[in-house]
């Protein structure tokens, strides 16, 4: 019985990293002082912060927006009682049916005179972590400015087209 069935492990040493402020870590940058406290807040362990990363913006159906092709969306804001401008940026792709047509679907429908009384509805979800709505933005509008992106032979940039609504009306749900 030459071998023992539980060998004795070596003995456990303890690692630490020291991060200096900057976030960096390792010998060759001075460790973060004693007293220095993190910059950031702990959280309770059931509580979950919203990332900005986890949306999507859904237009209506009839314009055929598709939501995977918003980059980014401003910040919804109230000044003096007026709801403030919301700028959505979407990335033009090579399919068939580009972004830039769908906004001109949008531009078509408000010259419509039938349209005149009518307002557009937008929804913006917040997700969590597998894509569970947690809350939305209802937004409704009528008047918007479109951008097209800027074309240039200098340039190797991802195309990007803005729409600027004004809303009528914002709200938040559950």
């Amino acid at each position: 019985m030459g071998e023992e069935l539980f060998p004795e492990l070596p003995e456990e040493k303890e690692i630490i990293i020291d991060f200096d402020i900057n976030g960096r870590y390792g010998e060759e940058y001075a460790p973060m002082q004693e007293n220095v406290q993190p910059v950031f807040r702990p959280i309770l362990v059931h509580d979950e912060p919203y990332l900005t990363n986890r949306f999507i913006v859904e237009f209506p159906e009839e314009f055929d927006i598709e939501s995977h092709l918003v980059q980014s969306v401003s910040s919804i804001g109230i000044k003096d009682k007026k709801w403030k401008k919301i700028s959505i940026k979407f990335l033009e792709t090579i399919v068939q049916n580009p972004i830039s047509m769908q906004l001109m679907k949008l531009i078509e429908w408000t010259d419509n005179p039938l349209n005149d009384d009518k307002h557009i509805t937008v929804k913006i979800k917040f997700l969590d972590p597998v894509g569970v709505e947690l809350t939305s933005w209802i937004i409704d509008f009528k008047d918007f400015d479109i951008n097209f992106s800027e074309i240039n032979y200098g340039s190797t940039e991802l195309m990007m087209h803005e729409i600027i609504l004004q809303p009528i009306r914002c709200r938040i749900i559950n």
